[in-house]
C-alpha cells in the first residue's frame, strides 16, 4: 500500500466524508524501514466501508445535542443551497455587529482555564486530588442547602388570614386528606381550599400527612389546625418539599446527565426553588416524573416512559401541557415501525423473546393505549364506581373565568385593549381558548408525526435492519425537546385559567436544551435559553418598573399600571421564545429526514 494513498485528517475532513475501519490503524513503518512495501501492505489492511456524508450541520452542532440520540448517518439532509448562503450571509454580518460575536471572539484571547467558572474550577479541583466520587454527593448536599435556605424566608400567606394562602392550602391538604374519607377529599368545603389537584397529589398528601401527624397529631387535627404556624410544624411543612425533590426530581435530572450530558454540564431552574421551596409548592414532583419519561423514551424504554408520565398527569394536570408533544412522538414512532410492527393488536402473545428492539416495537400502539389507562384508572379507582364528577369538576375548574391575576400570556396582556370578558361568554372563551392551543402547539405535533412518516416512507427496506443494529428509538428523539418547549408554552400563552406558575412546564425543556447547548454564545439555543431563563435585559426593563412601583402611586385610573406593564414585557419575550421553538423544530425537522 502506497504511503500517499492514505488519507489525512484534513483531506477527509475537506471532502466531508468518514470512513469506518474493521481493524484498528496500526502505525506504518517509515520508508527508511528494512521491511518491504509488500509486507507492510499485508500487515495494515483493513475495510474500507463506502463512505457516509457528514450530517447536517444541525446535527453537528453542540446546542442541537440535548440528547445524544442515535440518529443514523442514513437519516441526513443536505443543506439546502439557499439556506447556505443565508447562514453565510448572516454569519459574516454577526461577525461585524453581534455583540454575541464580539463577547465570543474576546473568549479566545482567553486560555481554557480563564473560560472555566468557579464551579467547574472546583470540579476539576476535586477531580485532580483523587475525590471524583465526592463530586455529585457535594453537588446535592450545596442544592439541598440552597433550598433549605431559601425556605428559612417567609412564604405566601404568612399571618394574613381568614385563608393565609398557598403554604395553608398544602397544609390543609394534608389535614383534610387524613381525617376524612376517600369520597370526600373532592368535597370537603370547598370554599376553604378545596382540593383541586389530582388523585396522586392527594395520595401524596396523606401519605405526608400520616407521617406528620406520628410525629405531632396536633398539626393536622381536622378545622382545628388551620392557619398553623409553629416553627415545628413549618419545619415538617419545608422538610417535605426537600424530601419530595431529593426522592423524585434529584434522581431524575441526575439520570438525565448521566445519560446525556455526561460531558458536560447541568443546569437547574432557579424559579423551582424560587416556586417550591419559597412560595411552597410541589412541582418538582410533577417535573421530576416527566423528566424521567424522557429519560426512558431515550432508551426506548416506551412503556415505563409512558407510565412516568401519566405518573405526572395524575400529580398535577399541568403536565397536560406536554402531552401533545408526548404523544405525537409515541405516533410518530408507531408510524416509523409500520404498520405490522407499530399497530398489531393487543391480544397477541406479550412473551418477550431475545430480539428485544423487535418484540418491543410489535404490538406499540395498543400497549400504548393499553398501559395509559390501566395506570389512570388505577389513579381514580376509589371514584369510578361512585361520583368522577368530583375530581373532574375539581380538577378543571372552568367556571373560574379565563384567568384571575396578572400571568404574563396573551389573554392578559391583550386584554389591556381587547377586554376578552366583556363582550364573550365563558364557553366562546373556552372555546377560543381551546383554538388557539391547538393552533399554538400544531407545528410541534405536526413536525414528530410528518417526519416521522416520511423516514418511514423512504427507509422501509432498512427497517428490520435499523432494529437489528440497535437503532430502537425514533430519530424524531432530538425534535422532542423543541417540541415540548413549544406545546408547553403554547398552553400558557393561549389556556384556558393559567396560573403564573406554570411557566416552569416551559422552562424545564428551554433548560434542558439550554444544558446541551455551547455555553458563551456558542448557538442559538444557548442564546435564546440564555434569554428564557434569566431575560439579560429584561430583568433590567422589570427592576425599573418595581421601583416605579415602590416610590410612585399609580394613578387612580390606571391603578394596575405596574403588573400590566410587567405582564406586556413578559409576554413578548415568551411570544418570542414560542416563535423561536416552531422555528428551531423545523430546522431540525429538516436535517433529520432524509
Amino acid at each position: 500500500m502506497n504511503d500517499d494513498l492514505i488519507p489525512d485528517s484534513d483531506s477527509i475532513h475537506s471532502t466531508s466524508l468518514q470512513f469506518t475501519s474493521r481493524s484498528p490503524r496500526r502505525r506504518l513503518p517509515s520508508r527508511n524501514s528494512t521491511v518491504s512495501r509488500q509486507s507492510r501492505a499485508d500487515s495494515d489492511v483493513s475495510d474500507i466501508v463506502a463512505p457516509i456524508p457528514r450530517r447536517h450541520h444541525l446535527l453537528q452542532r453542540s446546542d442541537s445535542q440535548w440528547l445524544h440520540s442515535q440518529v443514523s448517518h442514513r437519516f441526513s439532509r443536505p443543506v439546502s443551497p439557499t439556506a447556505s448562503l443565508a447562514s453565510e450571509t448572516l454569519s459574516k454580518r454577526n461577525q461585524m455587529s453581534s455583540f454575541s460575536a464580539v463577547i465570543e471572539n474576546k473568549a479566545l484571547t482567553k486560555s481554557p482555564q480563564e473560560l472555566y467558572g468557579w464551579g467547574r474550577k472546583w470540579i476539576r479541583w476535586m477531580h485532580h486530588n483523587g475525590m471524583r466520587l465526592y463530586v455529585i454527593p457535594c453537588i446535592i448536599l450545596g442544592a439541598a442547602l440552597v433550598k433549605w435556605s431559601v425556605g428559612l424566608g417567609s412564604y405566601s400567606g404568612y399571618r394574613t388570614p381568614p385563608t393565609y394562602g398557598d403554604y395553608e392550602a398544602q397544609r390543609h391538604w394534608l389535614e383534610i386528606t387524613t381525617n376524612l374519607p376517600i369520597r370526600q377529599w373532592y368535597t370537603y368545603d370547598l370554599q376553604y381550599w378545596g382540593l383541586d389537584y389530582p388523585p396522586l397529589t392527594a395520595y401524596h398528601s396523606w401519605m405526608l400527612g400520616k407521617l406528620g401527624a406520628c410525629i405531632n397529631p396536633s398539626w393536622f387535627v381536622l378545622d382545628k389546625s388551620r392557619g398553623i404556624e409553629t416553627p415545628d410544624s413549618k419545619v415538617y411543612m419545608r422538610a417535605t418539599v426537600l424530601i419530595s425533590d431529593l426522592l423524585i426530581y434529584f434522581p431524575a435530572v441526575a439520570l438525565f446527565i448521566r445519560r446525556f450530558l455526561n460531558h458536560r454540564s447541568g443546569r437547574t431552574q432557579p424559579a423551582l426553588i424560587l416556586i417550591d421551596s419559597g412560595h411552597f409548592q410541589y412541582n418538582s414532583v410533577m417535573l421530576g416524573l416527566t423528566l424521567l419519561c424522557l429519560d426512558y423514551l431515550s432508551i426506548s424504554s416506551d412503556l415505563i416512559a409512558a407510565v412516568f408520565f401519566v405518573l405526572s398527569l395524575g400529580f398535577k394536570q399541568m403536565a397536560l401541557y406536554y402531552a401533545p408533544a408526548i404523544g405525537s412522538y409515541y405516533l410518530g414512532k408507531c408510524l416509523l415501525l409500520g404498520v405490522n410492527e407499530g399497530w398489531d393488536s393487543i391480544f397477541l402473545s406479550f412473551d418477550c423473546c431475545a430480539e428485544f428492539p423487535l418484540c418491543h416495537s410489535r404490538r406499540l400502539f395498543f400497549r400504548l393505549g393499553f398501559t395509559t389507562l390501566t395506570v389512570m384508572a388505577g389513579l381514580f379507582i376509589p371514584w369510578l364506581f361512585g361520583s368522577i364528577k368530583d375530581p373532574i369538576a375539581r380538577i378543571f375548574p372552568f367556571n373560574r373565568g379565563l384567568f384571575e391575576d396578572k400571568v404574563a400570556n396573551f389573554w392578559c396582556a391583550s386584554d389591556v385593549i381587547l377586554k376578552w370578558r366583556r363582550w364573550m361568554g365563558i364557553t366562546a372563551l373556552l372555546r377560543l381558548s381551546t383554538l388557539l392551543t391547538v393552533i399554538g402547539f400544531a407545528p410541534a405535533a405536526w413536525g414528530l408525526i410528518a417526519n416521522a412518516w416520511i423516514i418511514s416512507r423512504k427507509t422501509q427496506g432498512a427497517r428490520v435492519e435499523k432494529l437489528e443494529s440497535g437503532f430502537a428509538s425514533s430519530p424524531t428523539l432530538a425534535l422532542l425537546p423543541y417540541a415540548l418547549l413549544t406545546s408547553s408554552l403554547s398552553f400558557f400563552l393561549f389556556g384556558f385559567q393559567v396560573h403564573e406558575k406554570s411557566i416552569l412546564l416551559p422552562l424545564l425543556p428551554a433548560t434542558l436544551i439550554l444544558s446541551g447547548a455551547e455555553s458563551g454564545g456558542g448557538g442559538e439555543d444557548w442564546e435564546w435559553g440564555v434569554l428564557f431563563n434569566n431575560t439579560a435585559f429584561v430583568y433590567g426593563g422589570m427592576a425599573i418598573l418595581h421601583t416605579a412601583e415602590a416610590l410612585f402611586s399609580p394613578p387612580a385610573r390606571y391603578p394596575d399600571i405596574f403588573p400590566v406593564l410587567n405582564v406586556l414585557l413578559c409576554a413578548l419575550v415568551f411570544v418570542s421564545v414560542w416563535l423561536w421553538s416552531i422555528k428551531r423544530g423545523i430546522e431540525v425537522g429538516w436535517a433529520l429526514t432524509p
